[in-house]
């Protein structure tokens, strides 16, 4: 087992506003191709392939995982699930199949039954099982045809309603079209869509504009928060990403600029802690830095997590049941799976596994009720193929 210590956890106090709106890996060695365990994790090889858009969730004694499966002509959406104990394969259900399918969020209900958001060629649908079938619903129609990363995440609240935060184009009322974020809930029968943030223009004429994922998660009172990468440019020419954070009100949305300059908010995940202070993990494409940030009483004050290479891609943030915060993420420049545990002043950075080859891969992980780390990514096997792994 690796580990070492780094960055201190010294908060730098950002200002808090509200706004209107790969490294290639190195090539396969022996020991790498010898080794399915590291750090006395095991990693079980679900399917061939390089599957994306992963989402997963343990609860009620399950892991419950979704994924986009490219065969023949068709994208799948794939749904995966079996008991924590293991001891019995994975069971695999198809969830819907057309010929564009992008990205997974994936929730599951106090009744332990999954609920998946996945992106149709310009719309955003959810799908839950009803008498055993998997049947999908629309939830957005005007998501935008043209997104690289959709990224639909999806919580279920205590009450049962279902939320999905997801990237979308919007027009403006002058006009144009800009990347944004968007956020629809359950509202009856159907799902009523909502902007969160439309990006805005600045004179003489720099453009802001969110283009990724957002993640998403509820709180006791069922209130989403949500984080967001949003760039700031001046077309053509891209300049830098501020990381900005809402929250949803019984007025509407507030938003916060979280950490601006630099190329904030890639890979962002975010947490409650216990007091229900958000935190958000995330990378800074222009160093390629893992960045750590939790909001005080005082305004958002940030960290580096990692800075040792090209490290924070699909970074993914949870709290442990003794409140100490975790990050598993990826070191694109060895290829790394690694996960950083916050250990008093500093963070403790263990080497997971093995992944390579994450250009173009994907990575997620939960905790379970015991504070265990579960993973599921893609990587490059010895013979050179694609596969699906589970860790744990």
């Amino acid at each position: 087992m690796s580990f070492s210590l780094r960055a201190p956890l010294v908060p730098l106090l950002l200002l808090v506003a509200a706004c209107a709106g790969g490294a290639q890996p190195e090539d396969a060695t022996a020991e790498q191709a010898a080794s399915s365990r590291s750090a006395g994790r095991a990693a079980e090889k679900i399917r061939d392939g390089l599957p994306r858009g992963l989402a997963m969730q343990i609860a009620h004694g399950e892991i419950h995982a979704a994924f986009v499966a490219r065969a023949g002509a068709d994208d799948h959406v794939v749904y995966i699930h079996r008991p924590i104990a293991g001891g019995v394969p994975f069971a695999i259900e198809e969830v819907a199949s057309a010929s564009a399918l992008e990205g997974t969020g994936l929730a599951v209900d106090a009744e332990g039954e999954p609920h998946v958001a996945f992106f149709e060629r310009g719309k955003i649908m959810l799908a839950r099982r009803v008498a055993g079938s998997w049947q999908s619903e629309l939830v957005d129609a005007d998501a935008g045809a043209s997104l690289l990363n959709p990224g639909p995440r999806v919580a279920v609240g205590s009450d049962g309603v279902e939320h999905v935060v997801y990237a979308a184009f919007a027009l403006t009322p002058d006009g144009q079209s800009r990347g944004c974020v968007k956020y629809a809930a359950r509202a009856g029968a159907g799902f009523a869509p909502e902007i969160v943030d439309p990006g805005e223009v600045y004179d003489p004429g720099w453009r802001v504009e969110t283009t990724g994922g957002a993640a998403l998660v509820l709180d006791d009172a069922n209130v989403p928060h949500v984080c967001y990468a949003q760039s700031r440019s001046l077309p053509p020419v891209s300049s830098a990403a501020d990381l900005k954070y809402a929250r949803r009100g019984a007025t509407g949305w507030t938003r916060e600029l979280v950490e601006k300059g630099g190329r904030s908010g890639g890979s962002c995940s975010i947490a409650l802690a216990a007091s229900g202070a958000p935190s958000i993990s995330h990378l800074d494409w222009g160093s390629y830095d893992l960045r750590f940030a939790v909001r005080g009483a005082s305004g958002w004050s940030a960290s580096v997590v990692d800075a040792d290479g090209a490290v924070g891609r699909f970074s993914s943030l949870a709290f442990d049941a003794s409140g100490a915060a975790r990050v598993a993420y990826v070191d694109e420049t060895s290829g790394m799976l690694k996960l950083a545990s916050a250990s008093g002043a500093s963070w403790a950075i263990e080497d997971v596994l093995a992944a390579r080859a994450f250009s173009g891969g994907d990575m997620v992980s939960a905790l379970d009720g015991d504070g265990a780390e579960h993973f599921l990514l893609t990587r490059i096997n010895a013979a050179g193929g694609g596969e699906l792994v589970y860790v744990r």
